[in-house]
């Protein structure tokens, strides 16, 4: 299984489990100690293969909101052009994102109104003072235009030091970020609140399980799951311990 293939699958997998953009009450997060075992990873089954040779590198993957046949996908860093897919890894169309400038764009995510969320959240070596999420409009096979104009923006800066990131979910009205980290360090949950749109500062609401640096997340409809993707394979981890208000 080539990069494209990989990539591509195993983010689709934890869409699978569970689907980005969940309605009800937000996720709440408790500041204190938020570590769970970690559930045994599911098994992984090969759906599909991207093939197109306009995906270079499918980074983020989450399944459309309007048509349970169709994927979107991107690719990792500085392009901006959203793919529509179909399970099986076929193109079906392309985009391009105007009014934002992506300079990591890592990971996608959706809520239940019919948009899109596009995080240009990576950080390589932690040089980035700040990372962004653009919201657009989950655009349509038959629309006219293949432009896809940015809606609302955020800019969120770090709650302590910068750490590298790569997975972004929406539930309720909060997004979610994971750090990326290494030499067995574990990985931490911060979040940020949709409204108002605008500069945020991240609020760190615990450790994790995971000791791997997590390349994807997503979280259940019921919010009791956390869907991982690491360096080590799939995971999933119980949220019980993070639906507490903040303190």
């Amino acid at each position: 299984m080539d990069l494209r293939a990989a990539r591509f699958l195993a983010p689709m997998l934890g869409c699978l489990l569970a689907t980005q953009g969940c309605s009800g009450e937000s996720l709440k997060g408790n500041k204190a100690r938020v570590e769970n075992d970690a559930a045994p990873a599911a098994r992984v089954t090969k759906i599909g293969h991207i093939r197109s040779a306009s995906i270079r590198e499918s980074s983020g993957v989450i399944r459309c909101g309007y048509d349970t046949n169709l994927f979107w996908t991107h690719n990792d860093g500085r392009r901006s052009t959203l793919f529509a897919i179909r399970p099986n890894g076929d193109l079906a169309a392309q985009y391009t994102v105007v009014g934002a400038f992506f300079s990591d764009w890592e990971d996608i995510a959706r809520d239940a109104k019919g948009n899109l969320y596009l995080g240009d959240i990576g950080n390589n070596d932690a040089q980035r003072s700040k990372l962004f999420v653009h919201r657009v409009v989950e655009p349509k096979l038959d629309q006219p235009s293949s432009l896809v104009k940015v809606t609302a923006s955020w800019e969120l800066d770090f709650p302590g030091k910068p750490f590298d990131c790569e997975s972004l979910f929406i539930w309720g009205d909060n997004g979610y970020v994971v750090s990326k980290v290494f030499d067995d360090k574990k990985a931490e949950l911060c979040r940020f609140s949709l409204n108002p749109t605008g500069v945020k500062k991240l609020e760190k609401l615990g450790k994790l399980a995971i000791d791997a640096p997590v390349t994807g997340a997503d979280i259940s409809d019921d919010g009791e799951l956390l869907g991982l993707v690491s360096k080590q394979g799939r995971s999933e981890e119980h949220t019980s311990e993070l639906q507490s208000p903040c303190n």
